[in-house]
């Protein structure tokens, strides 16, 4: 929304916190958004195995693929587009917190955007202002911004 987009987020919950693979439906869009749900994602990002093998065949064509390759053991089908590994879960534990492992995520989809000759979505400082706004406490806010830029520097590899 910092960036002017329309926006739609749809969590899905349930029996996924179990062992499955729990999953969210993000859009950003210049247009009005007509649905919460996506069919073909231009972007997915994949935190585990299961979520990978369940969402990679709905990847639009040229798409790119995220995945955390300290999670995931067998990489995407490389004839569907773009995909970058990189261990999210890893840094964050490096980092210190578990929990910072999509911000690593998110870091390496927006520097690869680059890469594709895309324009990304979101710019660096929105994010950054956007953590700012939504966390309190400045170490957590420093380790947020810490993770984006570890998985920016990655997407760049």
């Amino acid at each position: 929304m910092k960036e002017g987009y329309r926006s739609s987020w749809l969590p899905s919950y349930g029996p996924e916190m179990r062992g499955g693979t729990a999953h969210c439906h993000v859009i950003l869009s210049d247009q009005e958004i007509g649905t919460p749900l996506v069919d073909a994602p231009d972007v997915l990002i994949a935190m585990n195995g299961p979520s990978l093998i369940a969402f990679q065949p709905h990847v639009r064509s040229g798409g790119l693929i995220v995945y955390d390759s300290s999670r995931v053991t067998r990489p995407p089908d490389s004839s569907q587009g773009n995909s970058i590994g990189i261990p999210a879960s890893q840094i964050a534990q490096e980092l210190g917190n578990s929990r910072v492992a999509n911000l690593v995520a998110l870091g390496a989809m927006l520097s690869r955007q680059k890469l594709m000759e895309h324009q990304p979505l979101l710019r660096r400082e929105a994010v950054w202002q956007a953590i700012d706004e939504m966390v309190a406490q400045d170490q957590l806010r420093q380790l947020n911004r810490k993770a984006l830029e570890c998985g920016e520097r990655l997407g760049l590899s």
